[in-house]
């Protein structure tokens, strides 16, 4: 191969070609650009220009890969121009050649250390690979240098929803709006950021707008289907996923939200399935491993053994799949497990309550009554009419014979949740212990009423 040298003064023709590519791909006529380009390289193969704005044509074509070899001959010719190495990365970007992308931001970035829009795209690459500490870092280094850039504030505020830092995120994110209306993307990951933040009809509106800006937006309509199951509309929510999945039968999402909403109707069997879908198509998605688990908790717990494992190896931090670990331990009895599972879930999440319960009853079922009396304590202080820990409360101080407490405890219960059968039952035992046997027969007949009349109602942890 001849290596051509670079031409620090290309033939006037060729110039005059180039300079009529610019202004057919100004106008559009991405063909007639390409075509021009072709004809200056033709002239001066050394013409660095050239094939650098050829490179953009077969970029904004579609031709991603021929588009790659045009900015890469570009920057072998002169690879001093920081527009060029940022495009090279764009376009590995796009194809996902992300190491090398990475190395074309940051040379851009050695070339012109404030060019705003190689900061964007590196932080925003970085935001893709998970490293969100530098992604965070590059992104606001591109703002500060242009605070205008919408791109920059929609990937800041992915990387703040990510963090746990919602109304840091809502905020980037309807600046991003307020910057370039009318972008999909933005309005669907706005709408993302409401309708976890329990934003419902905000989160409807900003999908819709979505839908409105790109009709084929998929995670929109997934948004709009899973906030009608939200409000309960199980009937028209169902009806929006099987469209979905007849439209995209491999779309794990809608797999996902299709199983949930079956879930909710009642069909469990039918929900694994969907969930056992989604993951034929995507084995690593974490939150259809979640759903697997919770499904199959009651009736199979080994089987969502398995499933909340898969999860956390997916998904480290996912709340659901390490709570849902911690829970289904507990159901098979193997208790010691169950208290390391839940430690480290309270530790990191003190303030959620179905967490902190969890380590409170594994706690109280292992024997350790100097840790679980403060645990569930802490749970009443977040909730005090929890039921199932005031109970839990009143067994405590019963196995230590402290049966005055024990029957204060069961009529706190009895008081929030007065068909609870459990409560019930103890408390005409704290009664007995405490020597009134008639009251105690009289309220244990209560509980023998409670039961023939139906089963007691799940307690809501």
């Amino acid at each position: 191969m001849t290596i051509v040298p670079f031409s620090p003064q290309p033939r006037q023709e060729a110039v005059a070609l180039n300079d009529r590519g610019v202004r057919l791909h100004e106008d559009g006529d991405l063909d007639g650009a390409v075509a021009a380009y072709r004809e200056a390289i033709a002239l001066d193969a050394g013409y660095a220009n050239a094939h650098y704005n050829l490179g953009l044509a077969l970029h904004d074509q579609g031709r991603t890969d021929l588009a790659i070899a045009s900015y890469r001959e570009a920057l072998r010719l002169d690879d001093g121009d920081p527009e060029a190495w940022l495009n090279l990365g764009c376009a590995l970007m796009a194809v996902r050649v992300l190491d090398e992308a990475e190395t074309c931001f940051k040379e851009a970035i050695e070339r012109d250390p404030d060019y705003a829009c190689a900061h964007c795209k590196l932080g925003t690459l970085l935001y893709d690979r998970g490293d969100l500490d530098q992604a965070n870092w590059e992104l606001k280094k591109a703002l500060k240098l242009d605070p205008e850039c919408a791109e920059g504030r929609h990937a800041l505020g992915l990387v703040q929803f990510e963090r746990g830092r919602q109304d840091a995120a809502l905020t980037q994110l309807r600046q991003a709006s307020m910057l370039e209306p009318g972008q999909a993307g933005t309005a669907r990951d706005l709408g993302r950021v409401l309708h976890h933040t329990g934003q419902l009809d905000a989160a409807a509106t900003q999908y819709r707008k979505a839908l409105l800006y790109e009709p084929g937006q998929s995670e929109a309509r997934i948004g709009l289907a899973s906030i009608l199951a939200e409000r309960g509309d199980l009937d028209q929510a169902l009806k929006a996923f099987e469209a979905l999945v007849a439209e995209t039968p491999d779309h794990p999402e809608v797999l996902l939200g299709l199983g949930r909403v079956l879930e909710a109707r009642g069909d469990v069997d039918a929900a694994i399935r969907q969930f056992r879908a989604a993951l034929e198509v995507s084995p690593t998605y974490a939150d259809a491993w979640v759903s697997l688990g919770w499904s199959l908790r009651t009736y199979k717990p080994t089987e969502a053994l398995k499933a909340f494992r898969q999860a956390i190896t997916h998904a480290p931090s996912d709340f659901g799949a390490r709570t849902g670990l911690g829970w289904t331990l507990l159901r098979l009895g193997r208790v010691d497990e169950a208290v390391q599972a839940f430690r480290p879930v309270v530790a990191e999440h003190p303030a959620e309550m179905f967490a902190v319960f969890g380590l409170g009853e594994a706690l109280a079922r292992q024997g350790n009554m100097d840790e679980a009396l403060p645990t569930l304590d802490q749970v009443l202080a977040l909730d005090p009419n929890h039921v199932p820990s005031l109970i839990w409360r009143g067994r405590l101080d019963a196995d230590r014979g402290h049966w005055a407490e024990a029957e204060a405890w069961f009529r706190r219960a009895l008081a929030v949740d007065a068909q609870n059968i459990q409560a019930q039952f103890r408390l005409a035992l704290a009664i007995m212990m405490r020597g009134r046997f008639r009251e105690s027969f009289i309220a244990f007949m209560e509980g023998v009423r409670m039961a023939r009349s139906g089963p007691e109602p799940t307690a809501q942890v």
